[in-house]
């Protein structure tokens, strides 16, 4: 029994990527597939069921179509619908190894691969670059937040703070400004969020990451931007050491992306 099921698991998935230049191939809305990562690669689109009166999500198990891209390779996929969907990037082998998911905003027109981490990322050219922002609320706690922010796309890994949440209060962070601003990153790109968060006070409550997660180095009561892979004197990218005085690494958590046809991330403590 478990042979003829894996058979038909198999069997499913090689149809759908057989299949996937007739389900790709028509015309619809450009998107751009770059695999920049220094192996060969697979993606699989997976289109995303709605219960709006439950208000859950279903991935669908069979892809709607997959790619096999070689290192550097490119192709255009010509997208029928604008509907958000449920990337799976894999390294092909025997049994297709996972490296990672994520959920694809229906406007998105470029999708790069880079597979160092197995990170897939998003960016479209919705009048000149979809403005995502972080709004960050504390609705219950007397002491004011400390929070510091972690950033993730395939141009920079970096970590910032700290700033204050008052109680009551909600303050919005411009994300694709910041990232801009301070590392050139483009317009439109939809980065991953995570977050380091404590109260003042002797005791402090602490919102952390698992152990093994995404981590980032923070500067104890200073104001900080940190870059957690950058070039030394020989031009070699490396992590940071974070050793320098009242540094230190910290789990951080991931913030959720922002839903179907928005551009906000949302935080509530």
């Amino acid at each position: 029994m478990k042979k003829m099921n894996i058979l038909g698991v198999l069997t499913a998935s090689l149809l759908a990527v057989i299949s996937t230049q007739a389900t790709f191939g028509q015309k619809g809305n450009k998107v751009e597939i770059v695999n920049f990562s220094r192996e060969e690669r697979k993606i699989c689109f997976h289109r995303v069921e709605r219960d709006r009166r439950h208000g859950t999500e279903t991935v669908k198990v069979f892809p709607l179509g997959c790619y096999r891209l070689q290192s550097k390779q490119r192709v255009t996929w010509n997208r029928t619908d604008k509907e958000d969907l449920h990337v799976k990037l894999y390294k092909p082998q025997l049994i297709d190894k996972v490296l990672g998911m994520r959920r694809m905003p229906g406007h998105t027109r470029y999708v790069s691969i880079e597979g160092s981490r197995g990170d897939v990322e998003f960016s479209d050219d919705v009048a000149g670059g979809t403005r995502y922002i972080l709004k960050v609320c504390n609705k219950q706690y007397t002491q004011p937040i400390l929070l510091a922010l972690g950033f993730r796309t395939i141009r920079i890994t970096a970590t910032e703070g700290w700033w204050s949440v008052k109680k009551g209060s909600c303050v919005e962070f411009p994300i694709s400004s910041m990232l801009f601003e301070t590392w050139q990153v483009e317009y439109g790109t939809l980065p991953r969020l995570f977050y380091y968060a404590r109260t003042k006070g002797n005791k402090p409550l602490v919102w952390r990451g698992k152990p093994g997660g995404h981590d980032g180095c923070v500067t104890e009561s200073l104001p900080f931007t940190t870059n957690q892979f950058a070039p030394n004197s020989a031009g070699t990218v490396q992590a940071y050491a974070c050793s320098g005085p009242q540094e230190r690494k910290v789990n951080l958590r991931s913030i959720p992306a922002p839903k179907a046809g928005n551009s906000y991330f949302y935080l509530t403590f």
